[in-house]
């Protein structure tokens, strides 16, 4: 039975009009942001002992630090050569379980593409695809959720991009009488990984095993980041806003100080100022992932910058496309390689034209996709292995099978 569009339309007008009102209220949120930025643009040590006071009280509090620079400093396109290096990606697709399948399974597929900047060489793929069922690792893997799958998904993202690093170094040294290449590595999304309780053992391993990838990647002569399309944070305007809480607030035990503008982001701030080409400063995350990767080795302390990897049109009109990067504390230490990563982000993007976004992410996605007709294949080939040694499965939920005949 189709829609009622005769019901959507009303709807239609009424959020019409509910977002035309939003909009001006965001507007005038956005105006008082903007000019608390600016007052408090070289007030670092206090923000930091404004944010810190906070957190004391409230560890879920997540917002940005000022690192090395005034909140307003903007920087342009660097004029640097990107040399020879290894240049990967890696990203990752997945099957969810589903209580009305024969089987409940889950996996986890993940793609990884190489390239050596500025060599003709055709780009290198790898797959890895990692089966998760109930019973699996004994009872830490009883259940499987589909929070387990993505929390697993993200890993396998970034330990199989160290993994596959520390090989391609290998070849090329090699055939290149022991050259060792840096190397930059990206990842869709952030470095931050959301998966809870942390203090599950399940969690607890994955994030170690995580964790101790990033080291290798270091000591590998490694950079990595995190990139985030279309970013909707509002970590800085988080750390503005505790900059206005009165005290007696922000010392509340375990109750978090009220939003003040909910309706802006970082990027709705930065609007105005951040061209094509051009990036923020550098800030530091503060929240509660971030102290973990910290607590477990300081040079993986978090921290990230605002870009706009978008272009001027034919008539000089900025076509403005903003993305958040997230970066290790070894990275952000580096003036340098920050750059470089700058340099190298607009150059993938670039390679995508008017839809600016980093090549390597884009054909990474392309290799790690799970399509409907291959989850098909997997649950034959499960549904096959279990007859065999004689596992009972039960059927598909009525629910199913009825979808099935309706698609027929």
């Amino acid at each position: 039975m189709p829609i009622n569009y005769l019901e959507v339309r009303s709807q239609v007008k009424e959020m019409g009009e509910v977002l035309r009102d939003a909009m001006s209220e965001t507007q005038d949120q956005l105006l008082q942001v903007r000019e608390l930025l600016v007052q408090y643009a070289d007030q670092a040590s206090r923000i930091n002992q404004t944010v810190n006071v906070a957190r004391e009280h409230r560890k879920s509090i997540r917002c940005a630090l000022p690192f090395r620079e005034a909140l307003t400093t903007i920087h342009e396109e660097p004029d640097v050569e990107v040399p020879r290096m290894h240049l990967l990606a890696g990203d990752g697709s997945q099957i969810f379980p589903d209580r009305h399948d024969v089987i409940e399974f889950g996996l986890v597929n993940v793609g990884v593409i190489h390239m050596i900047q500025g060599d003709n060489t055709t780009p290198t793929v790898t797959r890895a695809s990692r089966l998760l069922y109930p019973g699996l690792g004994g009872a830490a893997y009883e259940a499987i959720s589909e929070d387990l799958v993505s929390f697993l998904r993200d890993v396998d993202e970034r330990v199989m991009l160290g993994e596959r690093l520390k090989q391609v170094r290998l070849d090329y040294a090699e055939s290149h009488h022991g050259e060792m290449l840096p190397a930059m590595l990206f990842v869709d999304g952030p470095l931050e990984l959301f998966g809870e309780p942390r203090n599950e053992r399940r969690y607890r391993s994955e994030y170690e095993r995580y964790f101790r990838s990033l080291e290798k990647i270091q000591q590998r002569q490694g950079s990595i980041a995190g990139y985030i399309d279309k970013p909707r944070s509002a970590l800085l305007v988080r750390s503005l806003e505790l900059m206005e809480t009165a005290e007696d607030v922000l010392t509340e035990d375990h109750q978090e100080p009220p939003r003040m503008f909910p309706q802006v982001t970082d990027i709705g701030v930065f609007s105005d100022r951040l061209k094509p080409g051009q990036r923020t400063a550098v800030f530091q995350l503060a929240s509660s992932g971030a102290d973990d990767f910290k607590g477990f080795d300081p040079a993986l302390r978090l921290f990230f910058f605002y870009i706009n990897v978008g272009y001027y049109q034919r008539d000089g009109t900025p076509m403005n496309v903003f993305a958040r990067v997230e970066l290790p504390g070894w990275l952000a230490d580096n003036d340098g390689l920050v750059a470089l990563l700058h340099k190298i982000l607009l150059q993938q993007c670039r390679a995508l034209g008017t839809h600016p976004y980093p090549y390597l992410l884009h054909r990474a996605h392309e290799i790690a996709i799970v399509k409907h007709v291959e989850k098909d294949e997997v649950s034959r080939l499960i549904t096959t292995e279990l007859m065999s040694k004689g596992v009972a499965t039960e059927m598909a939920s009525q629910k199913a099978l009825n979808k099935l005949i309706s698609s027929t």
